[in-house]
């Protein structure tokens, strides 16, 4: 018998919940200068390539996390929506970017998108660990 869709989400949110304590320290191979250059360059080559005359180019940031994915769009110039399940890592990045206009965040039910509207946005990225 399958598992409830609900039921896995849930479990899956429930573990996001508890990670956001330690995420950036667990993750460490991600938050270093090289990687972090790595993620700029293609991050500009994916934003150059949008082809859309939308500005500033609008972009998901999909499990945005702590906001890492976040910083880099908006040095690059974009408005984004960090959105997530996990409400502690949405507070995180509410807290990285206070009362930055350009920072929208967006609570994922874990399910499905049907909040987020098709062609809603110029750019949707998502960024984790290798």
């Amino acid at each position: 018998m399958r598992d409830d869709p609900h039921a896995l989400a849930d479990r899956s949110v429930d573990a996001y919940e508890r990670a956001h304590r330690t995420y950036e320290d667990v993750h460490r191979e991600i938050f270093n200068d090289i990687e972090q250059e790595r993620l700029r360059r293609w991050l500009r080559r994916a934003l150059d390539a949008c082809g859309t005359s939308t500005e500033p180019l609008l972009a998901l940031d999909l499990g945005c996390g702590t906001g890492n994915l976040t910083q880099h769009l908006l040095e690059l110039g974009t408005h984004v929506t960090a959105a997530d399940v996990s409400t502690h890592f949405l507070d995180l990045v509410t807290a990285r970017f206070p009362d930055d206009p350009r920072v929208d965040v967006l609570r994922l039910n874990g399910i499905d998108l049907d909040q987020i509207g098709a062609s809603s946005y110029d750019f949707v990225g998502a960024y984790s660990e290798p």
